[in-house]
């Protein structure tokens, strides 16, 4: 069965192939510009009767070279996968004859260590006969995007930086910075596809709530896969919908959190008129700003 991860990372490279190749271009490992792409069969069995099948296969070109990349989505230490990793990658060199790279998406700290090593396999008197190292994206070396101007200029890597970092104590500004990048995207289908890879990615982690919250601000957006869930823990709640004064409500509890997290005091003032405000559009603009804003003039201007 494919997990919300795997699901959230094949939309996210399906997307964008070239977020792979920015990832590591900021941890100098160039790849070259990603200039076109080609989604490959995930199936690599043989004539064996045994299943091998890995996350996401694709092949790059990029203005280096050309190389097939498989992607996995990992969640725990599993160490029968050390087999399939080796075998994906004598698999698909001998297909195709272009280099594989293996880059496994982790968001534990525990198993991005496991991953990233040299996995060996060849007998005692020379393991190095067969080894498999994979690329590791995790919450060591993803970056982590809570400038929203970096989030707009590339939202597909802002969104692997929320999944990357879904575990890790700091969750909350980036997911902040990633809905207030969103924002600028006038087609709301576009931003729709970004909301549910991210709502895929944060499964099975506290910070989905938060991503909940934070998309069920802009009206526009309560659709999809969150809308779904969000509905769903209404009705358990024996809600139907979430009524106007809860949404203007969360819209006033986040501008205040948002300049709080960044050490801006809500002074009375500020306080007294966005709780006196009853205009949604009004709260809706003021939360936009409070992402970036150095103080309250800015947020009201």
């Amino acid at each position: 069965m494919v997990s919300a991860q795997h699901e959230a990372m094949h939309r996210l490279f399906e997307h964008d192939p070239g977020v792979f190749t920015r990832m590591f271009k900021a941890l100098d490992m160039d790849f070259g510009e990603t200039i076109d792409n080609h989604m490959l069969s995930t199936d690599l069995t043989t004539l064996e009767p045994l299943e091998r099948r890995a996350d996401m296969v694709m092949r790059l070109d990029t203005t280096t070279e050309p190389f097939i990349l498989v992607i996995e989505s990992q969640q725990e230490k599993e160490d029968k996968k050390l087999d399939s990793w080796a075998y994906y990658q004598a698999y698909l060199r001998s297909k195709y004859k272009l280099p594989v790279v293996l880059a496994v998406v982790c968001q534990d700290n525990a198993v991005e260590r496991w991953a990233n090593q040299a996995h060996l396999y060849g007998p005692s008197a020379w393991r190095k006969s067969l080894t498999a190292w994979p690329l590791v994206i995790g919450p060591s070396n993803a970056p982590r995007i809570t400038d929203i101007e970096t989030a707009i200029g590339d939202i597909p890597l802002a969104s692997l930086s929320a999944i990357a970092h879904a575990k890790k104590k700091g969750i909350d500004e980036i997911l902040k910075t990633v809905a207030a990048a969103l924002e600028t995207i006038k087609n709301t289908d576009d931003a729709q596809i970004w909301i549910e890879v991210i709502e895929n990615g944060l499964k099975g982690t506290s910070a989905l709530e938060t991503w909940r919250n934070l998309v069920t601000i802009h009206e526009s957006w309560f659709r999809g896969i969150t809308a779904q869930a969000m509905r769903e823990n209404a009705m358990a709640r024996g809600v139907e919908q979430a009524t106007a004064a809860t949404t203007l409500a969360v819209t006033r509890s986040h501008i205040m959190q948002n300049m709080s997290f960044r050490g801006i005091a809500v002074t009375d003032d500020a306080r007294t008129r966005i709780m006196n405000c009853q205009d949604p559009a009004q709260l809706h603009l003021w939360f936009a700003r409070s992402s970036v804003a150095r103080s309250f003039g800015e947020v009201f201007a």
